[in-house]
């Protein structure tokens, strides 16, 4: 997508001196989904967010909890 938009000098891959936003989660969320739940760090903006508290919205959670039931 940052190809597309002709922003890939600055973000759209892990680089070094590229802008990136990441999560880490203890389980590979490629495997299971349900990982995504469990965010354990993030990086925004170059700011670490060792311990972040995420927000929840009900009807996001119910959408996703339907779609981990398909997986």
């Amino acid at each position: 997508n940052a190809e597309i938009l002709g922003i890939a000098g600055d973000t759209g891959s892990l680089e070094e001196g590229k802008s990136a936003d990441i999560i880490f989660t203890r389980e590979d969320p490629t495997v299971d989904p349900a990982a995504l739940s469990e965010v354990c760090r993030v990086v925004a903006s170059g700011r670490d967010i060792a311990h972040p508290r995420v927000k929840h919205n009900k009807f996001v959670d119910k959408q996703l909890d339907m779609l981990l039931k398909e997986v």
